[in-house]
Parts: C-alpha cells; structure tokens; sequence
C-alpha cells in the first residue's frame, strides 16, 4: 500500500497488524511478568536504548557484517531488476532498525529486544542473499569476477564468527569457575543417578528444591530439565521480571544456612517443597548443612544419597510419594 501511496490503507492494515502485539502487552501486564513502577510503562519503554547504541557500529559489524554486505548486494540487484517482491523485506529491515534502538522491555536486561530483531534481521536478509547469490551465475565478465570476491571475502570475515559460535554450542571444556557463562551443563554418573531417582520414585507434581543462587543461572533448568521437576523458586535465563526470582530464591536459600534443621522443615513446609536436593554446590556454600539435617530426621529423612547428590524428604502435612 505504501508503495502505491494509498496511505489511509497504510494506516488501516498498520492499525490490525498492531492488534497482536497490544494482546500480548496485555496480557503480560495481567499476568504482571512486568512490575509495576511509578511514573514508567508498564511493558515497554519507548526511548533510545543505550547499550543498543553502545559502539552499534563495531558490534553490527561483528554479528551481521558480512551478511549485511551480501544482502545489500541483494537489494542492488532487486532495485536493478525492479524485484517489487522484496519490498516486505526491506520494510522489516526499516521497521527493525528503529525498534532495536527505540524499544525496549523494562526488566530485561535491555538485550532481549535486540536479540529478537536480530533474529527477524537475519530472516529478512535471506532473499536479499539469495539474489546475491545468483549474481555469479548470471553476469558475465568483470560483474561476475567482483561479485564472486565479494562472496568469497564476506565468507571468509564470517567464518572466525561462525567457528566459535560452532564451538560455543558444544563446548564441554569451558567449566572454569567465574561469572562467564557456561554453554553446556556436563553431569556426572552419580549426578544422573539422583536425577533418574526423582523421576522415578516421587510424584510428577512433586515440588524439589535446590539452592538457586549456589548454582545460578549456569544450571537455571537442572531439575525441570532432568528431573523433569517444578522448584519453588529459581533463577530464570531469561524471564521478566528477574526481581521476583531473586527475591524468592535468597528466602529459600535460608533452607541450607538455618542453624535449626527445625527450622528450615518449616520453611519448606511453608513453600510447598517436597523434596530438598544436597549436591556439591549446596555443599560448598553451606558448610554443615548434611550434619543439620541429621538432626531432624524424622521431618527431613534422607532417602537418597550417594557421592555427588542426597535428597531429604519434606515430610509436611498432606505430603504423598
């Protein structure tokens, strides 16, 4: 409609296609994934982003460099050959631009925006490629030979990129300790042990609870993901709003530091926790904490244990198997 300039039309089909996006603002505001602040949009902020524009040239040519290069190709060839299909191409490339600089959601981490359009970026570049592509198999001569280096020379700046990226997603030797991020959780024999034992022998609404800040969000999914087992409380990847987890998480942190094992059965009582998981981080941050639950065996009994794991029982009222 643009491209015949029937704005009213423009407007109209704008107007629908907004309709979508508002329902879901809605409905995280309802759900209230996002807090409520004063003075501030409940959802979104409409603004300039500063970590988007925080070095934006260096770090868009690092991630889409050499496929920004091809797609622009692309566009030459579509704008020569008056290719109209491409034009929903360019108005998301257009539209993608202002919304990674401009839009953001509040309690995000500011990235998560950016991530996404990076992703619709890359969607929208591949028919552009592709028409790139086609270049050296239809021109001839000097056209051919420039379009061919070109190709060739954005591979080659990709390929540093694509390699780590290639590593980082099976990378099992990068267990150091530090803040980076570890892309691959490696479990050990005794550990898979005591998550087969949870699968198998407690109930499938059974809560299990684990420290969440011992493990932080390294092993966000441990027990969902492996014991196939709702926590509590946890550390999320990537939810909104990670206030609420934190918050939640430290309380049942105080389930390994209470002095009265006593103490820490009524908590999980009170949190609805069936199950209490002890491994090596547990250990390691709450020194003692296997010696205070020895003591109050008959509300924390140990029913699992072995090198790397023990579980306690949250013998709570209304608790079943």
């Amino acid at each position: 409609t643009l491209w015949h300039r029937d704005w009213r039309a423009a407007l109209n089909n704008a107007a629908w296609a907004s309709l979508p996006m508002m329902a879901a603002v809605a409905g995280v505001t309802e759900l209230q994934y996002i807090d409520h602040q004063p003075d501030a949009l409940n959802t979104m902020r409409i603004g300039l982003n500063t970590l988007a524009a925080h070095r934006a040239v260096v770090a868009t040519a690092l991630s889409a460099g050499p496929i920004l290069a091809v797609g622009a190709l692309g566009a030459v060839v579509a704008w020569r050959r008056r290719v109209s299909d491409v034009l929903p191409c360019l108005a998301v490339l257009v539209s993608a631009v202002f919304i990674y600089f401009y839009v953001d959601i509040r309690d995000h981490e500011d990235v998560y925006v950016g991530w996404r359009v990076g992703h619709t970026v890359f969607l929208a570049l591949a028919p552009l490629v592709g028409l790139a592509l086609l270049v050296p198999v239809r021109a001839r001569g000097a056209v051919r030979v420039a379009a061919v280096a070109g190709i060739v020379t954005a591979g080659v700046l990709a390929a540093p990129m694509t390699v780590i990226d290639a590593y980082n997603t099976q990378d099992v030797a990068n267990q150091a300790p530090g803040p980076s991020f570890k892309w691959t959780l490696v479990l050990t024999r005794p550990e898979l042990a005591a998550l087969d034992w949870i699968r198998t022998h407690t109930a499938p609404t059974a809560l299990v609870q684990v420290d969440a800040y011992s493990r932080a969000t390294n092993t966000w999914a441990y027990l969902p993901a492996f014991a196939e087992r709702r926590m509590a409380a946890g550390l999320p990847l990537g939810l909104v709003p990670l206030a609420k987890y934190q918050r939640a998480s430290r309380r049942l942190r105080w389930l390994y530091d209470a002095p009265d094992p006593f103490g820490a059965f009524e908590l999980a009582a009170r949190s609805g926790i069936d199950y209490i998981v002890v491994g090596a981080e547990e250990r390691h941050d709450h020194p003692g904490v296997e010696a205070r639950y020895a003591r109050a065996g008959e509300v924390l009994p140990l029913v699992f244990r072995n090198e790397a794991v023990s579980i306690y029982e949250v013998m709570r009222p209304g608790h079943r198997k």
